[in-house]
């Protein structure tokens, strides 16, 4: 018996990094995961897609202080 496909579930998501404590850069949006993709699959494609927008000298030292991952829909 075949089961009709779940519709994708479109997510929210906020990441921080800081940088040295002193400087933060914040990013916010949306993300629809690919079937079979976990939550640090999620994680690590929001980081590494996010991570790249930063100045260089931001990017080689910085750190996640805030990540947030939820379902976008309300109800």
């Amino acid at each position: 018996m075949s089961h009709p496909a779940e519709p994708p579930v479109e997510y929210c998501f906020i990441i921080t990094f800081s940088h040295r404590d002193q400087d933060l850069k914040t990013f916010s949006g949306t993300y629809t995961p690919a079937p079979g993709m976990t939550r640090h699959d999620v994680y690590r494609t929001i980081h590494a897609d996010h991570r790249r927008h930063l100045p260089s000298h931001f990017r080689n030292d910085c750190q996640v202080t805030f990540f947030s991952l939820e379902r976008n829909q309300l109800m």
